[in-house]
């Protein structure tokens, strides 16, 4: 019984201290009270900084205590219940729901920090497990002076807004961490040549930390883009970046092409979407027709990606298209036939 009541006490100073925490933060935890408590504590309700609510409801799994974290692995550890008890009434539950673990101070009397986790998220990921283990990243600490930063962005699907040598900062922890800096880096300080040394570098390495559509997106603001949507502060070059991306681009690779490729979404360059953000950048790519033209011609590659490099081909350089349509026409493409008669009929191929 006494084991019991320290537990109770331990849950208490959990909850206290996320109440602390999100109230100081001008936002709103309510309570649910133990006796009604199912696997939920209780729920978040952020407000902006002007102090009105935002309409997001966030429900919340505290749990306090050494059996719920390791501090030689940095990671936290949430039990499913048994036979996962819980794992259905979190799926159900129609709003986000967020674990957090508390950690204690050395004397082991108060909460020193937190993390937190998208419990749904990770059950999507582990449908069988019986315990969500998750590491302790500096992006998913729970305190006052990261929950305007990083959590309440997080949760609203936003990119957090840090200092340049902040984001630089998040590339030395872990690959959850990197992949958020570079995210901030490509969006916020495109000004930097720094960022694109990073990015390029790590893109050549094809490291996983670089997303390849949300960098070929993040290249293609360097160039003339009809249907991008500017926003002060977000993907601004200055005279040095621009000229270093651009410099890259020219020297694409085939097997860079290809990745450019590869992020077009089912044969679709309606305006706005990433075939056309994927047609601007390999335009600007030095030779593209020849490197466009070989893989048009590499029967080892994709159809739906040889099929994409054609349409792009006929509509930046029908002359050189139809110079080669011969060679493509052996390939056996769907849309040869269709190409040939619009650039013959009407003088040109619109993609578009």
């Amino acid at each position: 019984m006494v084991y019991l009541n320290e537990d109770i006490k331990l849950g208490k100073k959990g909850v206290n201290y996320v109440t602390t925490v999100v109230d100081e933060c001008m936002c709103s935890f309510h309570k649910i009270e133990q006796e009604n408590d199912i696997g939920i504590d209780g729920q978040i309700e952020l407000f902006d900084e002007g102090h009105l609510p935002i309409g997001i409801l966030i429900s919340v799994q505290v749990k306090t205590g050494r059996s719920y974290y390791d501090l030689d692995k940095a990671e936290c550890y949430i039990p499913i219940g048994a036979q996962g008890a819980h794992r259905e009434y979190w799926m159900k539950i129609e709003m986000p729901v967020i674990g957090i673990v508390c950690v204690m101070d050395e004397k082991y009397e108060s909460v020193k920090t937190a993390f937190w986790v998208d419990i749904k998220e990770q059950l999507l990921l582990n449908p069988t497990a019986s315990t969500i283990k998750f590491n302790m990243f500096i992006h998913n600490e729970l305190s006052k002076e990261k929950f305007r930063k990083y959590f309440y962005c997080l949760v609203c699907k936003k990119t957090p807004i840090v200092e340049f040598d902040e984001a630089l900062l998040l590339l030395d922890g872990s690959a959850m961490d990197k992949v958020l800096a570079m995210d901030m880096l490509l969006t916020f300080f495109s000004q930097e040549v720094k960022t694109w040394e990073i990015a390029f570098g790590l893109y050549d390495k094809s490291d996983k930390v670089v997303d390849c559509s949300s960098f070929m997106e993040a290249i293609s603001y360097v160039y003339y883009h009809p249907d991008h949507w500017l926003t002060k502060g977000r993907h601004e070059f200055s005279e040095e970046s621009k000229k270093y991306v651009q410099q890259k681009v020219k020297m694409f690779s085939e097997e860079d092409i290809m990745n450019v490729l590869s992020i077009i979404e089912e044969h679709y360059f309606d305006r706005g979407s990433r075939g056309q953000t994927a047609e601007i950048i390999i335009k600007n790519v030095s030779d593209s027709e020849s490197k466009l033209l070989h893989i048009i011609l590499n029967s080892e590659i994709d159809d739906d990606m040889r099929y994409d490099a054609e349409v792009i081909l006929a509509y930046q350089n029908k002359e050189y298209y139809m110079q080669n349509v011969k060679k493509i026409t052996c390939m056996d493409s769907e849309c040869t036939e269709l190409i040939v008669k619009c650039i013959k009929d009407f003088g040109y191929f619109d993609l578009y």
